[in-house]
């Protein structure tokens, strides 16, 4: 069973404007409209930021690694951000001690990873 089918808030579909998310939106008439789950946010996220990171490490002039950290940089946190306010706290209201266990363990890898948006900007 997925994790995220485990808690029903995160099996919600999303509706996706223009980069910006809003649960059990209604309609909205000007803008595209993408219906997604939380999981697959996060899964997507995830390969962004790894793109992102390729892309520094492929960039060939200062402007382009420059503008691709920045990028690395603001979806790192934004993304981070999101988990400790959404998933987190709905792992650990529907998992209990289980949930708990698994936002400790994921808090700890963005321990890990979030020096990696700094890094960027301490270089400079």
């Amino acid at each position: 069973m997925s994790l995220f089918r485990a808690i029903p808030c995160l099996k919600a579909p999303l509706i996706r404007v223009n980069r910006v998310y809003c649960q059990n939106a209604k309609s909205f008439s000007t803008s595209r409209v993408i219906i997604a789950s939380i999981s697959d946010v996060i899964k997507r996220d995830h390969r962004e930021i790894e793109v992102y990171y390729q892309n520094i490490v492929d960039a060939t002039d200062d402007d382009s690694k420059t503008k691709w950290q920045n990028q690395f940089s603001w979806e790192l946190s934004r993304h981070c951000i999101s988990e400790e306010l959404v998933v987190y706290p709905a792992m650990q209201d529907f998992m209990g001690a289980m949930g708990t266990s698994i936002a400790e363990k994921d808090r700890q890898k963005h321990q890990v990873v979030s020096p990696l948006s700094n890094f960027f900007f301490l270089k400079k």
